[in-house]
């Protein structure tokens, strides 16, 4: 495996962390299901693209 590739995996594992961490915040914080805020979020990046 190469670093490139091997470089890119971590960062998608860590972007994919991130967002979940992010979700738990605001799910506690709205009082939604975190798949509920995970939806929202990917909805967002879908409009803001």
């Amino acid at each position: 495996m190469s670093k490139k590739s091997k470089a890119k995996r971590n960062f998608e594992s860590r972007a994919d962390r991130e967002q979940t961490i992010e979700a738990n915040y605001y799910a506690r914080k709205c009082g939604l299901t975190r798949e509920e805020v995970l939806k929202i979020l990917k909805q967002a990046c879908l409009v803001k693209a």
